[in-house]
């Protein structure tokens, strides 16, 4: 590989040699046509013949060697993308949180890329590059978290970010440009400047001017331009944007990697799993026997998420080592899911057996929602699971773990997404009985789970403190006792008040929980046929305008070319007349500047239609030829018949190879995100191999399709080729009939510009064509963006002063549901997520919603926030439609916190206040409120200008769901909205909405719910357990007598070992 490129390129050589012998044969073939000459004919038409062959051998050996670089450079650039990726696979947690998704997209995209296509030059191409890098950034953390930026009316905030750094990136290309029109300008007129400089010394010294001089430097000065003035000038700068991009590249691949394989591990089944001295700070000499459940319990989720990391290597151990006999699965808090089926999901690259998939489905639940889909278990889940819920993701993950029947598991916080039934049922069925012979150590917050540990180790500082049985822990230490209260009433804390002008919702269910209902498949679409005329005009209209586009690319090109051939014509006239010696200075000053003049106004106007020059250029050759000698509109026909068909052939076929490796394209940055966001369990499955194959497999199809794109261009170049030898062919012997019939006399200068314009053909009649295909296939890009831009939008985000809301709306926050469906789709065969709601929220109450996974709940916000699809109904806050009034009134004045927790790349202080319209001492308090002042002022240097890596990665789950409480600040009274995960969450709730199947089951105040046996949410509160239930139902009561908020912190805890319902 190494020599590979220097000898391809030693396959141009032989046809640079045959492109340099094409003027000298045509030099000698013109002493045929002198007068008197006494040039034997059968001589001529060897000359004539020999120059037709040279072209034919010229044109084969080119093609080749572009075949052979073009599959050489596919080659070098799958081989930087399989480098990238396999790096990436192996970069430690440190440096994936210096490096964001979109730099290493943008490695992939563009630096991997730059092998077989160069766009960028010298002095900008770092600037470019490093602009484009924050572009992709930001917009892969919109496009992942668009529903929280709309919900929070955050768009206007990004949609400016976003016009900052393109603008920027703009001013970058603009740059570039301006040296590509200056290239352009000097490469357009290098032949007639050279011309005039030739012609003006030979006048200045007296030397007489000889046609075949012309004939000769014509076509050599011709090969020149395109060796020396674009093709070396290419060539540079390929070069240094290669060094360029390689100089990223090998930043990327020096970058830290895992130190995980530095454990000691064994693949045996051990019953032993003994951990030593795991990094003094934060846990020392655990020992512990299969089989035994390991709880382990601290507030700070970052100590418990660094255990765990630390056992599977994703954090460096600086002393003591891990020995982990056997294998293991390690199960990530934030659910991991990639775009594919449920079932794929599931086996992750193991082999299909139908009992044990069926056990493990039941165990985590998963056969009640594969009965509720049209597909079952092969049902798409979408990109990063957007179409499932996050107690289906979680329970997915679930199932991922005990299907691959590791020997020890590591379970980070896995049922505090679920809701009640499910998390009871994941802890007994899967955790207690499915993993009841393995080692499992799961890291959690919720304390009723605890009595059922084998053992339990408590963190505090990073340090270990205790460890032991629930019974012994209890009995040997009050600090104990004290910390289970402690983590008790931090839980109590998720409902945020909001002032009285506002409504607040919390939610901690998926922002998605039923779309997967409606959701079919979701693949890219291929266009067929043409590209259409309204797509040239879009394009013409969002650049200069239609009428001034069409100035530029016809009027200015056609006159240009029309005085450059003129003029060149005009000249090889006067060279016949020794009387015009002295007028041909200035007359080839006059025309050269007006063509100068001319060159110049087009490239600065219209850069990027330098390929249309090319068609004008054609043009205006073939009607030079044919004013010199008529009989060449002959050939000029049959080329063309001969053109439009290859063209014909050609131009379906190149359109759709470039539609698909467009489709084929995306998936490869699709997959390398996904990749990127789940490589901790990839990396614990030690599942990197089977993500390098499917990494391939997008390659490969991708390769295939770019394959097949420069073959066809081969083979369509070698037919352009031989349709226009036929037509120098045609022309050259037709000239050679009428000279040796004596029909027509041509004089010399007339051969020779019709001779050197039709070998300018041989090349030139290939790029017309294929960039007028070229031009076609590219303007799909703009199809696929129309595309896009067609689909249907959302209602206006502002309407007319006299129909927006008063300013303090809502005053109260009552919300009427009035019969209210609502649908994720706007198919009529989709089905409902809500049916027919109808029930009046008071001002000021404290409303909490439980149901199971997949009964409307995030529905139900989502239509208050105008985010599905309104059937029938309505709904009204404070009086007032919502359908009617703007989006941005309607969802500035609601608050919600997500279950899935978003942070943006950017400072700390933006992620709080994006329209910095708050001061620091406001932010400061709201830090303050929800215990992460002392967290920023001591662990951030900057305070709140700290940087946060993107999507927060640098902070841990925990700080990240009080960062996003922290973006609405507290206020004693609003209406507030709890989808449940516990029933004490909500269990003092002034009333209680039990949904199922989309539909209003119960809704009323929890006395009296509970005084019901029968009603769902007793049954609810039953399932609970005994001791829990009475609980519960005492909180209940406390509520009604005493008719305020109840703070359940100053309630005791039961001594009970059943489960919330709801908790997960």
């Amino acid at each position: 590989m190494r020599w590979k490129p220097l000898v391809n390129s030693l396959i141009f050589i032989p046809s640079e040699l045959l492109k340099i012998s094409q003027p000298l044969l045509l030099t000698f073939l013109m002493r045929f046509f002198e007068p008197c000459s006494t040039m034997p004919a059968w001589h001529a038409w060897l000359l004539a013949m020999g120059t037709i062959f040279v072209a034919f051998c010229s044109s084969v050996i080119l093609n080749y060697g572009i075949y052979v670089n073009n599959t050489l450079a596919l080659q070098m650039r799958v081989a930087y993308s399989g480098l990238i990726f396999r790096k990436m696979l192996r970069l430690s947690s440190h440096a994936l949180n210096s490096i964001s998704s979109g730099e290493i997209t943008n490695l992939l995209s563009n630096d991997a890329t730059q092998i077989e296509m160069i766009l960028f030059y010298i002095n900008y191409l770092n600037n470019i590059l490093q602009v484009t890098d924050q572009r992709v950034k930001i917009m892969s953390e919109i496009i992942k978290s668009m529903r929280i930026v709309k919900m929070y009316c955050w768009e206007m905030a990004f949609d400016k970010k976003i016009r900052h750094v393109r603008r920027r990136e703009i001013i970058q290309y603009m740059c570039s440009l301006m040296f590509e029109c200056a290239q352009l300008l000097f490469s357009h007129t290098y032949i007639n400047v050279t011309f005039l400089m030739m012609y003006g010394t030979m006048w200045w010294f007296n030397i007489r001017f000889d046609i075949r001089f012309f004939a000769i430097a014509s076509c050599l000065l011709g090969q020149m331009r395109l060796s020396v003035v674009e093709f070396f000038n290419n060539a540079v700068r390929n070069l240094v944007h290669y060094m360029a991009a390689q100089k990223r590249i090998q930043i990327f691949l020096l970058l830290d990697e895992s130190e995980r394989d530095n454990r000691l591990l064994s693949r045996s089944h051990s019953e032993l799993a003994c951990i030593e001295k795991i990094e003094p700070t934060i846990v020392k000499n655990i020992q512990t026997q299969s089989p035994k459940v390991v709880c382990n319990l601290k507030r700070a989720q970052w100590e418990k998420s660094s255990l765990l990391q630390t056992l599977t290597g994703e954090i460096a151990i600086f002393d003591g080592k891990v020995r982990m006999h056997g294998s293991f699965c390690y199960v990530l808090q934030e659910s991991w899911i990639f775009s594919s089926t449920i079932k794929t999901n599931i086996l992750f690259g193991k082999a299909y057996d139908h009992n044990l998939f069926r056990n493990v489905v039941k165990a985590t639940a998963l056969d009640i929602d594969f009965a509720q889909l049209p597909n079952e278990e092969n049902t798409l889940v979408g990109d990063q699971g957007v179409m499932l819920s996050g107690g289906q993701k979680a329970r997915v993950n679930m199932a991922r773990a005990l299907y691959r029947n590791a020997d020890i598991y590591l379970l980070d916080d896995p049922l505090s997404a679920v809701d009640v039934k499910v998390a009871k049922h994941l802890f007994q069925r899967s955790i207690k009985n499915y993993l009841a012979n393995k080692i499992c150590i799961l890291v959690t917050h919720q304390i009723q789970f605890l009595q059922d540990a084998t053992k339990i180790i408590v963190l505090n500082n990073g340090e270990m403190v205790q460890i032991g049985t629930y019974i012994d822990l209890l009995d040997s230490s009050t600090s104990f006792a004290r910390l289970l209260d402690d983590i008790h009433q931090f839980d109590q804390q998720h409902s945020i008040e909001l002032h009285q002008q506002q409504s607040i919702l919390s939610s901690t269910c998926s922002n998605v929980d039923e779309e997967m209902l409606t959701f079919s498949k979701n693949v890219e679409t291929k266009q067929k046929g043409a590209v259409k005329w309204h797509v040239y005009i879009v394009y013409l209209k969002a650049g200069v305008g239609i009428i001034m586009g069409l100035f530029i690319v016809i009027i200015l090109s056609s006159v240009q070319e029309a005085t450059s051939i003129f003029s060149n014509w005009w000249l090889a006239k006067w060279n016949d007349d020794e009387s015009y010696r002295y007028r041909i200075s200035n007359n080839c000053t006059s025309i050269q500047n007006n063509n100068n003049n001319t060159v110049w106004s087009m490239s600065n106007a219209e850069w990027n239609n330098h390929r249309n020059r090319r068609f004008y250029i054609y043009c205006g050759t073939v009607v030079l030829v044919g004013m010199i000698n008529p009989w060449s509109f002959i050939p000029a026909l049959i080329s063309l018949i001969g053109l439009l068909f290859v063209r014909y052939h050609f131009a379906p076929c190149s359109r759709d190879l470039r539609r698909l490796e467009s489709i084929t394209r995306s998936p490869i940055y699709s997959y390398l995100t996904s990749t990127i966001h789940g490589l901790k369990v990839i990396r614990s499955y030690y599942a990197e191999n089977m993500c390098s194959m499917e990494f391939f497999s997008h390659l490969n199809d991708n390769t295939r399709a770019n394959y097949l794109i420069y073959t066809t261009n081969r083979w369509v170049a070698l037919r352009f080729d031989r349709v226009a030898l036929s037509f120098i062919a045609l022309v050259t012997i037709l000239s050679m009939i009428l000279r040796v019939i004596e029909y027509q006399y041509f004089s010399t200068a007339d051969i020779a510009v019709t001779l050197a314009y039709s070998l300018s053909l041989m090349g030139l009649l290939q790029l017309t064509i294929r960039l007028s295909i070229d031009l076609e296939t590219r303007m799909t890009s703009i199809e696929r963006i129309l595309d896009y831009c067609s689909l249907d939008e959302e209602p206006p985000a502002q309407v007319p002063r006299n129909r927006r809301p008063p300013s303090n709306w809502p005053s109260h926050g009552r919300i009427v549901f009035d019969n209210v469906s609502m649908s994720h789709s706007s198919d009529n065969q989709s089905l409902l997520a809500l049916r027919h709601i109808s029930m009046t929220i008071e001002a000021g109450e404290k409303v909490g919603i439980v149901g199971r996974t997949g009964t409307g709940k995030s529905s139900l916000i989502q239509t208050l926030f105008r985010m599905g699809i309104l059937v029938n109904g309505q709904i009204k806050i404070d009086n007032i439609d919502i359908a009617s009034i703007g989006l941005d009134d309607v969802r500035r004045r609601i608050s919600i916190i997500p279950q899935d927790p978003i942070l943006f790349t950017g400072a700390l202080r933006s992620n709080l206040d994006q329209f910095n319209e708050y001061s620091d001492a406001e932010i400061w308090h709201a830090l303050e409120q929800v215990q992460l002042k002392t967290l920023v002022a001591d662990k951030m240097p900057n305070g709140l200008h700290s940087i946060v890596s993107e999507g927060g990665s640098n902070l841990s789950v925990g700080t990240d769901e009080l960062i996003q409480q922290a973006i609405r600040e507290k206020f004693k009274e609003c209406t507030v909205l709890t989808v449940a995960h516990r029933l004490r969450t909500v269990i003092d709730s002034d009333r209680i909405l039990v949904l199922g199947n989309g539909e209003l089951l119960e809704f009323d105040s929890p006395k009296v719910l509970l005084s019901n046996s029968t009603s769902h949410f007793s049954l609810l509160v039953e399932q609970t357990g005994v001791a829990e239930a009475e609980y519960l139902r005492m909180l209940a009561n406390l509520k009604s007598t005493r008719g305020n908020h109840h703070n359940l912190d100053q309630e005791p805890l039961p001594d009970s070992k059943e489960t919330d319902p709801l908790l997960t």
